[in-house]
């Protein structure tokens, strides 16, 4: 039997590239139009009208179908049809609303037969006599919004001629004519088709990065399109003002408005260059103004912003490129674009839309008004499209949007934003772009004042030493300090701070005197920082780990007179030239002193302590914190913890697991102090290996416990991990805190401590912690946030997110951090212009001499006014817990003769945690190796600020505008950090090491003579490869060994020395079944 010939046409460009959506889902690409028709109707002679409307325009009657192999279909006009007909009566006047909803859902729910048609459908809904409602809707790929309004005025044009020669008989231009002609442009090859091609090459936005949106979305893998409209009026005064412009400027209210949305993206998503797709109705001949079809384009238009551009050079900037765009529309060829995860569905290329239409209110025909109630067209699938209708004057603003990637209220709030930037438009074009307003009151208020209502009372007559005297007074037989065998408590310490303190003072130690305080952790350390504090001065933790010239350039920035330290550590004091006092050795230079409290000399305006922080100009800075900062913090502390200060109250057992030349421990040392708890303070050793640590917590069961969440990680991944954490309050603090942990924390400890967990922020310049977050069981799975937002502000502290202008950023965009308040440190010690630049004066507050800390970290405000920390707008990360200025290592770097350029950056893609790589580019004289640049910073640097790669470049790659390309350096060859020439594992031991250190650095080839360190090892990572010996070997190695033998082929000869051991300590029978 012969197969159906089949005449048709090509599809038209517009066509094909809506196809491959259109036939999936005809419900969503659509074109639809709701009319109300007052008056009394003829309904038969409205259907007359309608059939002779499609019988008049083809592509109305146009159906689709395939040719055998075809992808594509072909346009089949048939030669007569009527539209899909159907009325519904609705007699109940209270439930038509109800029910004229769900007709209309029903009928947008109904799909479209496109091989026999009909593809038009008509539903009236009959209210009264003298009141109808029609819904006409037909596909996308036939339709588009001029289309729908010729249709609305030809039915009423049509229904007014009646049935007698109502007709016209003009000559139309088909759209099948158009569809060949514009197939036969793009493939002519000519001069002009060359040229407007090339156009178009030169403004393709596929290469730009795609603006994202405040709270966007990521589109999951079967992801669906399902378009939402949020629609708001605009105000008439604001509607005429822009009429001004339009004049002023010599251009449309299209483009004014597509100034006004680009300017908005721009404010919400920080990219400088937009592209929005601008809707032309493709309609630019005369030939072409009376035809129905699919003609729109969605026509790039790229604008890119600077700080300097005022709004009306926007306007301008838009204006020519519209006119540009519309003079090579015929070229332009759309195409959807593909995600490189091919689960990911394909989707424009320009995501971010705009059309407008001008249109009339009513159409009269015979007696009927025809008012359009509803329109809607989705030629595209798009993240979110600003459509404008300016009907007889007033404007209306529909912002339609994928509800699968933005939700409702986020839209809300963007309308409301455009509609305050139309209006700060209006009132001030000559303004810069970035000064325009976009928030309202209301919300200006929330974010400045709302959310900062944070006063509260504390002590702040008081100082930090002397709210620990009071709890001595009313617990003095407590424990106070526990550290491994040695404890004291509230009187014992007290005495032994007190004697420490009345001979510091005959030392000279006074109000903001600086006191050097190097020790290990310790009980020696606590009385030496208590003494401190109740002689006046203020303690300056030196880390006896750090190189002697750091700890000598801290020792003489805060020009001490005394140095407090244990004889152990003599040998890692740099030189000095004040008093030098072993707090063990030298205690009989003190025993003998007084051991009542000393009259207070300190005001809460002094020094308590003053912590050195990493430095971009190569030299760490002192931050001087005075008491009533840190009075200020603990409060809150101790009010967030519940602590009960009473004598009969149940003694909490706090744990302090970080060096004090860090503020991060200050969490647990000062509550735990003024409120009555017992402070453990750990070894190294002991929070660094998970046995250990376990041990300790089994013996001694913790209750408030902070910690760095990479250490928490490290600990969690050990096989003790159940034993590890605290029975009532997690700190987590130091860096982002990722969801992932927080469920590791609720496996492995129950419910219970994450109804008790706190996410805690805050800079060394901002005492110890500015924000906190409670993290609740039902927040686990929270889609909120990327990472568990850092909260909201603590008592008596302030914070703003602004833009570069001071101004706060709208509820979801990103800003940079500002901290206010009682907290903010006097500043850094000896760098007053450092100090200018940013510790400011605060702009939103009517306080005299109020100040604001520039914190350099990007955040943004959650819908429920949590702060989420985004990362940093400088060159600086925290690696560990550790804040690094990446600057300073460049700098130090620099110093070395063999070093000409050099980028130190933080790279993620080597292993979970960031580790730091130095990219060389060295002297062409000097010869630098690896081993050479290593040991050059061990000597000026802390371990933690030691990149754990260097790479050797002929040139550092560099950007379009001089700056070094961070996205072009390479990542480093693992067998550049190679000491020898790569050995394989030999042995069945040096095997599973090698698999144990594959896993836990992330390196792909790991040979027996690699320097663990070497290859990107640290302490945190140490206790991973100790828990997977344990767990591969069934042995017990301490930490130390691995410090000690950092190589695969020495670890490997301790394991198997360790397993002979066992075997031969074994019975001829044990040993027996043991080889057996």
């Amino acid at each position: 039997m012969p197969s159906e010939i089949i005449e048709g046409f090509q599809l038209s460009p517009q066509q094909k590239y809506l196809w491959p959506w259109q036939q999936n889902d005809s419900s969503t690409y659509r074109a639809e139009c709701v009319l109300l028709l007052a008056g009394e109707l003829d309904a038969e002679r409205l259907q007359t009208a309608l059939r002779l409307l499609v019988n008049r325009y083809e592509i109305l009657r146009t159906t689709y179908r395939y040719l055998p192999g075809m992808d594509i279909p072909l346009q089949v006009v048939i030669e007569d049809s009527a539209p899909a007909w159907h009325t519904v009566d609705l007699p109940e006047l209270h439930q038509q609303q109800a029910e004229i909803e769900e007709l209309l859902r029903q009928e947008r729910r109904r799909g479209f037969d496109f091989e026999h048609g009909p593809l038009v459908h008509a539903v009236l809904l009959r209210m009264a006599a003298d009141k109808h409602m029609l819904q006409l809707s037909l596909p996308a790929v036939c339709s588009d919004a001029w289309t729908l309004k010729s249709i609305v005025s030809e039915t009423a044009r049509f229904y007014a001629a009646g049935t007698h020669d109502g007709e016209p008989h003009d000559e139309l231009l088909q759209y099948v004519r158009f569809s060949a002609w514009q197939n036969e442009l793009l493939e002519s090859g000519d001069g002009q088709s060359e040229e407007g091609l090339a156009y178009w090459r030169k403004n393709d936005p596929s290469s730009l990065p795609p603006v994202t949106l405040p709270f966007e979305a990521r589109p999951g893998k079967e992801a669906v399109f399902a378009p939402e409209t949020v629609t708001c009026e605009i105000e008439p005064g604001v509607a005429a003002k822009l009429a001004g412009l339009i004049e002023k400027y010599d251009t449309s209210v299209a483009v004014v408005l597509l100034a006004c949305w680009q300017t908005l993206l721009w404010r919400l998503s920080g990219q400088a260059e937009i592209a929005v797709g601008y809707v032309g109705d493709g309609r630019e001949y005369e030939e072409l103004r009376g035809a129905m079809g699919l003609f729109a384009k969605r026509l790039p238009i790229i604008h890119c912003f600077d700080e300097s551009m005022r709004f009306s050079d926007v306007v301008k900037a838009a204006d020519g490129r519209v006119r540009e765009a519309r003079e090579w529309q015929d070229y332009f060829v759309p195409k959807q674009t593909t995600a490189t995860n091919s689960n990911l569905p394909a989707s424009s290329n320009l995501p971010v839309g705009f059309e407008f239409e001008e249109t009339v209110r009513i159409e009269a025909a015979a007696g009927v008004s025809f008012t359009v109630h509803h329109q809607y067209v989705c030629t595209d699938r798009f993240k979110i499209n600003l459509s404008c209708r300016r009907v007889d004057g007033s404007l209306t603003i529909a912002i339609h949007y994928d509800s699968q990637l933005l939700g409702r209220e986020n839209v809300k709030r963007i309308a409301a934003h455009l509609e305050t930037l139309i209006r700060s438009a209006g009132e001030k074009p000559e303004a810069l772009a970035g000064e325009l307003e976009i928030l309202s009151h209301a919300e200006r208020h929330q974010l400045l004042v709302e959310w900062n209502q944070t006063q509260g009372t504390y002590p702040s007559d008081r100082c930090i030493h002397e709210l620990f005297e009071v709890q001595v007074e009313r617990t003095p037989g407590a424990p106070a300090v526990v550290f491994e065998d040695q404890r004291l408590s509230y009187g014992e310490l007290n005495a032994e701070a007190n004697r420490l303190a009345h001979y510091l003072r005959g030392r000279g130690v006074g109000p903001d005197t600086a006191v050097g305080l190097l020790a290990d952790r310790s009980v020696e350390m606590m009385v030496g920082l208590l003494g401190i504090l109740k002689a006046g001065g203020a303690y300056v933790p030196l880390n006896p780990e750090h190189p002697k010239a750091r700890l000598a350039h801290q020792l003489a920035d805060i020009q001490a007179r005394v140095l407090l330290t244990q004889e152990k550590l003599l040998g890692r004091a740099p030189e000095f030239s004040g008093d030098v006092v072993c707090l063990d050795r030298d205690r009989t230079l003190f025993q003998d002193a007084p051991d009542v409290n000393p009259e207070r000399v300190s005001s809460p305006e002094n020094l308590v302590y003053v912590i050195y922080t990493s430095g971009s100009t190569g030299t760490p800075k002192g931050v001087g914190i005075s008491h009533r900062n840190l009075v200020n913090y603990t409060h809150f502390i101790c009010e967030k913890l519940q602590l009960e200060q009473a004598a009969d109250a149940a003694q909490l057992q706090f744990a302090t697991v970080t060096t004090i030349s860090a503020d991060l421990g200050n969490t647990c040392i000062f509550p735990s102090l003024v409120s009555g708890g017992c402070l453990h303070v750990l070894s190294y050793e002991a929070v660094t290996d998970g046995n250990l640590f376990a041990d300790y917590t089994a013996e001694h069961p913790i209750d408030v416990l902070k910690i760095v969440p990479s250490h928490l990680r490290a600990l969690l991944a050990t096989s003790v991990a159940d034993q590890i954490l605290p029975r009532k309050y997690l700190i987590m603090g130091g860096e982002a805190l990722g969801w992932d942990l927080v469920k590791q924390v609720t496996e492995r400890g129950g419910s219970n401590i994450v109804r008790r967990a706190i996410n805690h922020y805050g800079p060394t310049e901002a005492t110890v912690g500015s924000l906190t977050f409670d993290i609740s069981e039902d927040r686990i799975d929270s889609e909120l946030s990327a990472t568990i937002p850092i909260g909201h502000p603590i008592a008596n502290t302030t914070v703003y997110i602004v833009d570069n202008r001071l101004q706060p950023v709208p509820v979801g965009v990103a800003g940079e951090l500002y901290i206010g308040g009682a907290g903010l440190a006097r500043g850094y010690l000896n760098q007053a212009e450092l100090t200018a630049e940013r510790f400011i004066p605060d702009p939103f507050s009517a306080e005299n001499g109020a100040r604001l800390y520039k914190t350099g970290d990007l955040a943004r405000y959650l819908a429920d006014g949590s702060v989420e920390f985004l990362g940093r707008v400088d060159n600086q990360v925290k690696v560990r817990g550790y804040r690094i200025e990446l600057g300073e290592i460049e700098a130090t770097l620099l110093r070395h003769a063999g070093v000409r350029e050099t980028v130190v950056v933080a790279r993620k893609d080597m292993a979970d945690e960031p580790r730091l790589v130095a990219y060389v580019v060295p002297h062409q004289k000097h010869e630098c190796t690896t081993d050479d640049l290593r040991r050059f910073l061990q000597e000026q640097l802390p371990d933690y600020m030691i990149p754990t790669a260097f790479v050797s470049l002929k040139s550092l790659p560099l950007t379009r505008n001089g700056k070094v390309d961070r996205q072009a350096l390479p990542a480093p060859e693992e067998s550049s950090e190679l000491e020898k020439a790569f050995v394989a594992p030999r042995t069945p031991t040096e095997e599973a090491l090698a698999g144990i250190w594959r896993e836990v650095l992330g390196v792909k080839q790991v040979g027996v003579n690699d320097n663990f360190f070497r290859l990107g090892g640290h302490s945190l990572l140490l206790t991973r490869v100790i828990s997977r010996v344990r767990a591969a070997f069934d042995v017990e190695l301490p930490l130390r060994s691995l410090f000690e033998e950092p190589t695969i082929a020495k670890l490997a000869l301790t394991i198997e020395d360790v397993l002979m051991k066992e075997v031969e300590g074994l019975t001829e029978d044990e040993a027996r079944h043991f080889a057996g």
